[in-house]
């Protein structure tokens, strides 16, 4: 039940009571039997009203309760203009209030039918009473004009005013609930298609944390920019949209699209000019009206008739991954609105390739990290395989032919076991190398330089090879102990390859700091070779000894560079930056800052 119909139901109760006091009380005395008549026109009046507001209250019932009200109304005028006898302030005053309430409530034609009706009823009791209540014999309405001129024209001006009101309402007041209603549907759909794009994102926002296939990301990425652009089309506009990508040889080209012939899947486009140009230089959406004119789109056939084109770049931090274009043929289809909101999923999907580079540097470091352990055991076992696994079996010949000797020339015993003997303890020195490159105690008790010199002792014992050491204390200050252990295999790595490979009679490891560099050099004065004929294939100088110095290299984020010459040698450098341009008192972990704090 609206308020309205409260509004009308409690009008007229209060009509019905002031119109039934104001009779009673301009009655004669000689009328008061017929007050009977009267609360009886007033019940029933009263009845049908609460009857109609009943109708209204109940959903079912709710289209009956106007026709209810004007039945109800024409029972209270004919009951209350009846027991008033016709006076004419009652009959005026009746009709008055009930045409002007009612009439601006109901539809156009049911209001003209009940003022029509209200005036049938007044002048009917005009004309009943005004003949003395005996209407069988004939009407002289000249003397019902005379006495009632007044109250006749007053109720045609009510009803004719009353009409008039009815019509302005209806008119204007149509027009008005029309732009009322014409706002409010603007506005629901505004709210669904806000909820729409909300729901979007958080379709996004889901494929993108429950999957890490960023094609399936992307493709959502292009339904959804697709669905967004088609419902706000107006009439058959044709949409389109692709994801354009950076591929590995930093070409842009489509990978994958709607609306476009399948064969333009995998075209490679120009990243410098045109819509796609700007950008992915300013770094923001961009919107192109005039697409047959872009260098770049407008050679492709299937978006020169675009007339509306949006281009947002996938971007994270100062890394392009590319671009999500959106297009249709509606002129100016791209709103404030829809570009926050196709901006909204090209970062989800810019997250999507995000994770995917992730996911496969980490997939890569795996990788490698699992082959670096397979070129470690391999490393072990040719170690273990070319020198203490001979001078085992050596020892173990030498051990049968001691026992023969034993049975025919017993004084020659005593040498062959001394010969055993320095065999067995040589390889005891050799294990004793390999352990110490697998793990040298040395970098965890005494650090870096003391386990470079170590190197350098071993290598002169154990294959006569010359090794000098000048190392400055400035790399073991800056270095904390996991990067002094990737320096010191990498310095390892570049002796062994110098050891096996260059025949050189001295090996030369320096290091010191110049600025905010640290800088390593390893250099031998061997017999070199030819760098571009060995460029392409490090494995072809040194297993992979090359390869994995570039690996460590990288975990110190340092650069190496490599320099040799057939006949001049070979020098390795390495460049250490220190860590942020920090104090040495700053960086903490290292020697350096140990000793600090103790003294601090």
């Amino acid at each position: 039940m609206r308020w309205q119909d409260f509004a009308l139901v409690a009008s007229r109760l209060l009509g019905i009571l002031g119109f039934t006091l104001a009779i009673a009380i301009t009655q004669a005395q000689s009328i008061i039997p017929s007050l009977n008549d009267l609360w009886i026109a007033a019940g029933v009046g009263t009845g049908l009203t609460l009857f109609a507001a009943l109708l209204a209250f109940i959903a079912s019932t709710r289209g009956l309760a106007p026709l209810m009200f004007v039945i109800a109304d024409f029972s209270i005028a004919g009951g209350l203009i009846y027991v008033s006898q016709a006076q004419p302030i009652i009959t005026v005053g009746v009709v008055a209030f009930l045409a002007l309430s009612l009439a601006l409530t109901v539809d156009m034609i049911i209001a003209g039918i009940y003022i029509m009706g209200l005036m049938a009823i007044a002048l009917g009791l005009i004309v009943y009473f005004g003949s003395g209540g005996d209407i069988s014999q004939s009407v002289d309405f000249g003397t019902i004009w005379d006495a009632y001129t007044l109250p006749i024209i007053a109720l045609m001006l009510v009803s004719a005013g009353a009409l008039l009101w009815a019509y302005a309402d209806h008119r204007f007041g149509s027009q008005q609930q029309n732009r009322l209603k014409k706002l409010a549907k603007e506005r629901e759909e505004a709210l669904a298609k806000t909820q729409e794009r909300a729901r979007a994102i958080t379709e996004m926002t889901s494929a993108v944390t429950a999957t890490l296939d960023y094609s399936r990301i992307l493709e959502a990425a292009m339904d959804i920019g697709d669905l967004t652009v088609r419902a706000d089309a107006v009439g058959n506009q044709r949409v389109i949209s692709m994801v354009l990508l950076f591929r590995d040889d930093n070409r842009l080209a489509i990978s994958s699209s709607r609306g476009l012939k399948p064969e333009f899947n995998g075209k490679t486009v120009r990243a410098d000019a045109g819509i796609i140009g700007k950008t992915l230089v300013e770094a923001i959406p961009t919107i192109s009206a005039d697409v047959a004119k872009d260098p770049v789109l407008g050679n492709i056939p299937g978006l020169r008739q675009l007339r509306s084109l949006l281009c947002v770049p996938l971007r994270a931090h100062y890394d392009n991954f590319g671009l999500l274009v959106y297009g249709t043929t509606a002129p100016d289809a791209f709103d404030p609105d829809h570009t926050d909101m196709l901006q909204a999923i090209g970062v989800q999907a810019t997250v999507a390739l995000q994770n995917a580079v992730l996911q496969g540097n980490l997939r890569a470091e795996k990788n490698r990290i699992m082959q670096m352990e397979e070129d470690a055991r391999k490393s072990l076992v040719r170690d273990l395989h070319d020198v203490p696994t001979q001078t085992m079996s050596g020892v173990a010949m030498r051990l049968d032919y001691a026992l023969r000797l034993l049975e025919r020339q017993p004084e020659g015993v005593a040498g062959e076991l001394q010969e055993i003997r320095q065999m067995a303890m040589r390889a005891v020195t050799e294990i004793r190398h390999v352990l110490f490159k697998l793990r040298p105690l040395a970098l965890e008790s005494q650090g870096l330089i003391a386990a470079v010199k170590q190197l350098a002792e071993k290598m002169h014992d154990n294959y006569n090879q010359p090794v000098t050491v000048q190392v400055s204390q400035d790399v073991e200050n800056f270095l904390d102990e996991p990067r002094q252990g990737t320096l010191f295999y990498l310095i390892e790595e570049a002796v062994n390859n110098a050891r096996k490979y260059a025949e050189a009679s001295m090996i030369t490891v320096k290091g010191g700091r110049k600025d905010q560099t640290l800088i390593v050099q390893i250099t031998d004065n061997g017999k070199g070779f030819d760098m571009e004929a060995t460029s392409a294939d490090y494995s072809s100088r040194g297993s992979f000894g090359m390869v994995n110095m570039q690996e460590r290299a990288d975990l110190l984020d340092a650069t190496l560079n490599l320099r040799s010459a057939p006949g001049k040698g070979t020098s390795i450098t390495v460049n250490i930056p220190i860590i942020n341009s920090q104090a040495e008192e700053e960086i903490f972990g290292t020697k350096l800052a140990d000793e600090v704090r103790r003294n601090s």
